[in-house]
């Protein structure tokens, strides 16, 4: 990898965590208006109506956007340029092709309940997960307090005590283990995600991570949904690929340069895939590319690695609380006996003293 895409990339990290909220954000408010949008549009009312009844009511967010599609409408543009700037390519590829054939409020529609599905799927995960985060982390920071700041006073005063016994080895190891345990937890993320990029930028290409599976079919998942939208609103498989080739994700728009240059040069769709997306996509696609249904190929497979995906992260969520519950008691113990080993001595010397 070039040091300049190297410094792209760590540019692209870095302004992440400052746009991904605003991201979001706007992403739920495009929701809710083509929510609002599609439901006008499917009552019967026209652009013009429907944008100046959503110009005068709901969020600014709403407002702002119903003022543009207003503005494209007088000046004889396509309403779906006015919404490109808020949505992914697919989606937008979609819509362009939907208001061309003169089905745009059903492409609404499916795209609402698409993103309602995912919003609802993103938001049981992070309920399964955030519960025993939170543990983890009160837990870490209890312990780092207690051996930063409690833990040395104690130190301190055992040693301002001249009789006071001296630890034995096995005492130091078991008041340490905490504090091997906290590094560890704190170390683990960061060592996976530079053998992650590793892995990724060319070396140590044998080596297998958690998660690989998982992460596997995540891609493959996405990957064939997007084609799968496509497809199911009118565009070609061929358009698909380009719109995909253009996204901003560096891994789907790689697969897809491969697949679309694989395609132009006579291969099949199931043989153009690469290596590192599911088998399950290739089997299932040679199949319906025989049998000359390549959408519900398509919808059978992401169907399929959805479930796969939501089985995978239930097992996590389910063994992810009793692996915390454990690795709390572990650190919260070595914790408390480093911190009474040094007040039990400090009592006894006070005694001694006395």
């Amino acid at each position: 990898m070039s040091p300049l895409r190297i410094w792209n990339r760590v540019r692209q990290l870095s302004s992440w965590q400052f746009t991904v909220g605003r991201v979001a954000g706007n992403r739920r408010a495009f929701v809710a208006f083509a929510e609002s949008l599609a439901e006008l549009l499917t009552a019967g009312i026209d652009f013009v109506q429907a944008a100046d009844i959503l110009t005068h009511q709901g969020a600014s967010f709403q407002r702002r956007l119903s003022c543009a599609v207003s503005r494209h409408l007088e000046q004889g543009l396509p309403v779906s340029q006015a919404l490109l700037p808020h949505v992914d390519v697919v989606a937008g590829n979609v819509f362009a092709v939907a208001e061309r054939v003169g089905q745009l409020p059903e492409a609404l529609s499916a795209y609402v309940v698409r993103e309602r599905a995912r919003m609802d799927w993103r938001q049981q995960l992070s309920k399964s997960l955030i519960y025993p985060a939170l543990l983890m982390c009160s837990c870490l920071i209890l312990a780092i307090f207690v051996r930063m700041v409690i833990q040395p006073e104690l130190n301190l005063l055992e040693a301002s005590l001249e009789d006071t016994a001296v630890s034995s080895s096995a005492e130091s190891l078991w008041s340490n283990l905490s504090l091997g345990v906290i590094v560890t937890i704190l170390g683990a993320p960061g060592a996976y995600f530079v053998l992650y990029h590793v892995r990724r930028w060319g070396g140590l290409k044998g080596l297998r991570l958690p998660f690989d599976e998982l992460l596997r079919n995540v891609r493959s998942e996405r990957f064939v949904d997007s084609l799968h939208v496509q497809l199911a609103s009118g565009v070609s498989l061929v358009e698909a690929l380009r719109a995909l080739c253009s996204v901003q994700t560096s891994w789907l728009q790689s697969d897809s340069e491969i697949v679309l240059r694989e395609l132009l040069a006579g291969s099949s769709l199931a043989d153009a895939l690469p290596s590192r997306l599911s088998p399950i996509v290739r089997e299932v696609l040679s199949v319906s590319e025989v049998t000359g249904d390549l959408t519900a190929g398509l919808r059978r497979s992401s169907d399929l690695l959805k479930g796969r995906i939501a089985r995978k992260l239930q097992r996590v969520a389910t063994w992810l609380e009793p692996v915390t519950m454990s690795i709390m008691g572990l650190v919260v113990g070595t914790t408390m006996y480093g911190v009474f080993g040094p007040m039990y001595r400090t009592i006894a010397g006070v005694g001694t003293h006395a």
